[in-house]
């Protein structure tokens, strides 16, 4: 029977979920996937509740076998531990003026009204069973190692 591990990466826009994803992918050597990209696939608004529903249907087929770390929003934390069953999960943390100051630095075409994120953080909030991390004061390298030494 073939091995599966799934950490996920969660948080509020902008928080750093991507990178430090990718930076504890790395670490692990795990396999890296980007909830965003794959929401982007669907057609139609991005933002929607659809497009989170088939995000999760995709990851749910891309995540069946093999390690991965998957960074993404997931603002509806039960339902994706429901679909995706994650060995770990991990709620990244800052304050909602460090977001948008980070949300700036985007891209245009993957930057997030600043209502949106506003109203993002707003609803977020770390569920019971997640692994908070505060991400402010921290370094890359720091919040990445955090996240790995709590994985062996």
């Amino acid at each position: 029977m073939a091995v599966r591990r799934l950490i996920i990466i969660r948080g509020p826009s902008s928080v750093g979920k991507t990178t430090v994803g990718l930076g504890v992918a790395r670490r692990l050597g795990f396999n890296f996937i980007d909830e965003d990209d794959v929401r982007h696939e669907y057609e139609g608004d991005w933002l929607s509740h659809e497009a989170f529903l088939f995000s999760l249907r995709k990851l749910s087929q891309m995540t069946k076998e093999g390690c991965f770390v998957v960074a993404g929003c997931f603002v509806d934390s039960k339902q994706m531990a429901s679909c995706l069953s994650p060995d770990t999960v991990f709620y990244l943390h800052a304050d909602v003026s460090t977001l948008l100051e980070r949300n700036l630095k985007y891209p245009p075409e993957k930057r997030m009204p600043e209502d949106k994120v506003q109203s993002i953080y707003d609803m977020m909030e770390c569920m019971k069973g997640e692994i908070l991390i505060e991400t402010l004061g921290k370094t890359l390298e720091g919040v990445v190692q955090e996240i790995v030494s709590l994985q062996t």
